[in-house]
């Protein structure tokens, strides 16, 4: 029986929304798989693979199987909403975190299952083992760093540049060890020898540019030999962080 031009017009117009929908979906999962330190979106439940062992940088990430191989590409990869699983290991990398998640959606970098991850300095003598600028919205649990010795090394660094600001960055469970200007106890520093464990620079230059909100909730930061600076410090223009059950 033929159609009547209202059941066209209504096939028609559900034709074209599918199409519309699927659009849209594939546009989400492109922009946060492949483009997002470009253009971050919020996407809560995207979940980014991560495995030392098993892992290509060259895939996409988005399963077990398909793992990337090193932290910095999951970093490089994630944008808001993401949250980047990583396979029990031992990563010798430092890592940059390239993205901001938001409030509602923050990035979140955690072990699978509570499996011992251990980013591993050993092998760097310059540096930061984690280092997030102005940056915000983030969440890493589970994590151990160490083995790092050098001049003026840092363990995790947070900071706020003059002119950015950084905000809601929590740590959990987190493990900061062998962290030093030195690999031996028993040299005595000077005061030029130092190395930080966990530091958070405050550089913004007005409220507005300030560091607000870190938390170093339930971690252990010990046996680091940071010289005469601090294991744990808080520098500059911070308002608001929180330490505890450590």
């Amino acid at each position: 029986m033929p159609h009547s031009e209202s059941q066209i017009i209504s096939t028609n117009t559900f034709f074209k929304l599918k199409v519309v929908i699927v659009l849209i979906q594939i546009i989400l999962v492109y922009s946060c798989s492949k483009n997002s330190v470009l253009n971050p979106v919020s996407l809560a439940g995207l979940t980014l693979y991560v495995n030392a062992s098993t892992g290509n940088d060259t895939n996409d990430g988005k399963t077990l199987l398909s793992a990337f191989k090193t932290i910095q590409k999951a970093a490089s990869s994630a944008g808001a909403g993401c949250l980047v699983l990583i396979s029990g290991g031992t990563y010798k990398e430092q890592i940059i975190i390239a993205s901001s998640g938001t409030t509602a959606n923050p990035i979140i970098f955690s072990s699978i299952n509570s499996d011992p991850v251990v980013i591993d300095g050993s092998g760097f003598s310059t540096g930061t083992m984690i280092s997030i600028t102005d940056k915000s919205n983030l969440l890493f649990k589970g994590l151990t760093i160490k083995n790092f010795t050098g001049k003026d090394v840092q363990g995790i660094l947070v900071n706020a540049s003059p002119n950015g600001g950084v905000a809601n960055i929590t740590f959990r469970h987190i493990t900061i060890q062998a962290i030093g200007w030195s690999a031996s106890t028993t040299n005595l520093p000077t005061s030029a020898n130092n190395a930080q464990p966990f530091i958070v620079y405050g550089h913004g230059l007005t409220q507005a540019n300030a560091v607000v909100n870190i938390t170093l909730d339930s971690s252990v930061v010990s046996n680091n030999i940071p010289g005469f600076s601090e294991a744990i410090s808080f520098d500059g223009n911070i308002d608001g962080f929180t330490v505890s059950n450590n």
